[in-house]
This record gives C-alpha cells, structure tokens and sequence, in this order.
C-alpha cells in the first residue's frame, strides 16, 4: 500500500528540484552534485520513456538529493518539511 504525499508536498519538492537544476552551474562540482543530477536525469528518462509524469515519490527523493548538495554547499536547504 502505497501512502499518499500531500500536494503541498509535492508543490514544495518540485520547487526545491527546479531550483537546484536552474542553478546547477553555479554549485560546487561535488559527487553529491552529479549524483543529483544523474539521478534527475534517470528518472526523467525513464517516466518519458513510460509516458507518465514523474511519480510523487520521485520528485521528494530528488528535493532530498538537491538538499543534500545544498548541504555540500553550506547553503540553506531547499525542501523544508515538518516531520
């Protein structure tokens, strides 16, 4: 059984993801980085390949890598939520 993410959520993990990808350029080269972005790619890869959207779960596991590298950064983490 799989548990339902609130939209506001999802709203705030694809905010953080974007984020990240506009300013990829700008982070430090880091493995936290290219990890984000090879898992970024994978996955939009692979849900247009299966003509779907990106799953729900997909873009909070990708908000939790881009906070990562934020993490590497020293900058301020970009998916907030209450746990």
């Amino acid at each position: 059984m799989s548990e339902q993410i609130d939209a506001a959520t999802v709203a705030a993990a694809k905010d953080a993801v974007n984020t990240l990808w506009a300013y990829r350029f700008d982070m430090a080269d880091t493995g936290t980085l290219g990890i984000f972005m090879s898992e970024a790619a994978e996955i939009a890869r692979d849900a247009k390949q299966a003509g779907r959207k990106i799953s729900d779960a997909d873009w909070i596991y990708l908000a939790e890598l881009a906070d990562n590298v934020c993490d590497d950064d020293g900058l301020p983490r970009l998916f907030k939520i209450d746990a």
